[in-house]
């Protein structure tokens, strides 16, 4: 399947994990721009790439920086 290996192909040169700090998070912020910045429609493998990075970006910011516990009416008062 050329999806799957195209996908492999890209996580086994990127290596990608959590964040687990600020420089971690910029580089993989940096790595997901210039996937985005690409014109041309991407590969299902590419977007799937770009979904898992996106994944670990949100599960780092949410541990940083969670969401509130309230309702969203109590949140805009």
């Amino acid at each position: 399947m050329i999806v799957e290996t195209e996908y492999v192909e890209l996580l086994v040169a990127h290596r990608p994990a959590k964040p687990r700090n600020r420089a971690d998070l910029a580089e993989m912020t940096a790595l997901l721009e210039s996937l985005a910045a690409n014109e041309t429609p991407q590969s299902p493998a590419v977007e799937r790439f770009i979904e898992t990075l996106t994944a670990l970006v949100m599960q780092y910011e949410e541990e940083i920086e969670p969401s509130p516990t309230v309702a969203p009416a109590e949140l805009l008062q």
